[in-house]
């Protein structure tokens, strides 16, 4: 289940977690991260108005993709390029 002040959403997953709370500014998906890969790597999307990043993880570590040819954020996509 995740909650915050605009949302609420909950799944019906096919494995059984260890009950837990995590209260934080972000949500806690770390546990759900082994369901989306079946060899341990995975990405993730993490998008905001100001920033675009896309993130590629392992059991072991988690880096930054580079994304050169996308813009950066919000602004950057709305721009007026043709003066």
């Amino acid at each position: 289940m995740f909650r915050s002040e605009e949302l609420f959403h909950y799944f019906f997953l096919p494995l059984i977690f260890t009950q837990s709370v995590t209260v934080a500014h972000r949500f806690h998906v770390r546990p759900l991260l082994p369901l989306f890969s079946g060899d341990g790597r995975y990405y993730v999307l993490a998008l905001s108005q100001n920033q675009v990043r896309l993130l590629q993880g392992s059991r072991f570590s988690i880096g930054e993709i580079d994304l050169k040819d996308l813009p950066g954020s919000l602004a950057q996509t709305l721009r007026d390029d043709s003066s």
